[in-house]
């Protein structure tokens, strides 16, 4: 399994020059990728502060926790908007919400505190040493912030939270607060395989996403909006991609180019 490493810092004050030389050197001693995203600091109207990452480097970052094994290293606070085609005020929620289940976050407190480099690597090591997910049927294999991005799960690496989660929604097929029903597709597309905390996946694995219900109802990513029509559906992958199939959905927003 792929290994990776990111450093999340704000492009106006990032982590010192030290840090993150000390955290690319030691990524390449253990042959693991390593990668910098920087995101911007601001104001929105009414002086709420602003830090919230790209929708592109928000999607990039999500798709990458599912193709290797990702260790995630933010400063500053930065925040992921699950509303993208709300511009700045729509829904924000922490990186370790956003990818919990999915990669180990690790929060620096100070841009200088080089002693921060050896906890992060040990605490990520052991994150990696274990295995998070149980297969396809297990709620952490989904991509949490479409199925519902009002709530935050935090108990499902319990067995009883899992029960619970499938006590709410359904095990097999589940049904989100839309209405929209998930189920495991039969027919698979592609050959990637993709992972969840270690565990691969079968190869093409995906959900038809179908609208049971007689109004359209949206589907959200961090960078697209869908809307699905009565009696249509999406094909919807654990790392949020999204594939139209039929001519009852359409995507109705994207991040402009």
């Amino acid at each position: 399994m792929m290994v990776g490493v990111w450093l999340v810092e704000p492009s106006s004050a990032p982590a010192s020059r030290d840090f993150g030389r000390r955290v690319r050197d030691e990524s390449a001693r253990r042959g693991w990728s390593m990668n910098s995203l920087r995101f911007e600091t601001g104001r929105l109207p009414g002086g709420r502060p602003a830090r919230t990452l790209s929708p592109r480097d928000a999607t990039a970052l999500y798709k990458g926790a599912h193709r290797s094994s990702l260790g995630v290293i933010v400063f500053g606070g930065p925040e992921v908007g699950l509303d993208p085609a709300a511009g700045g005020h729509g829904k924000a929620v922490s990186v370790e919400r956003f990818l919990r289940y999915k990669a180990f976050v690790y929060h620096l407190e100070r841009p200088d505190d080089v002693r921060a480099v050896d906890e992060f690597f040990a605490d990520f090591s052991s994150w990696i040493s274990t295995i998070g997910c149980e297969g396809e049927q297990d709620p952490r294999c989904m991509p949490l912030h479409v199925f519902d991005r009002s709530r935050d799960w935090r108990t499902l690496g319990s067995p009883v939270g899992r029960s619970d989660f499938n006590s709410r929604y359904g095990a097999g097929v589940r049904e989100d607060p839309q209405g929209l029903r998930w189920q495991r597709a039969r027919d698979l597309h592609g050959r990637e395989v993709l992972q969840v905390a270690g565990r691969p996946l079968i190869a093409g694995y995906h959900w038809d996403v179908e609208n049971s219900a007689r109004a359209p109802r949206r589907v959200t990513t961090t960078h697209e909006v869908y809307e699905v029509s009565p009696r249509g559906y999406l094909n919807v992958h654990p790392d949020a991609h999204v594939g139209v199939r039929g001519s009852f959905a359409r995507r109705i927003w994207s991040v402009p180019s």
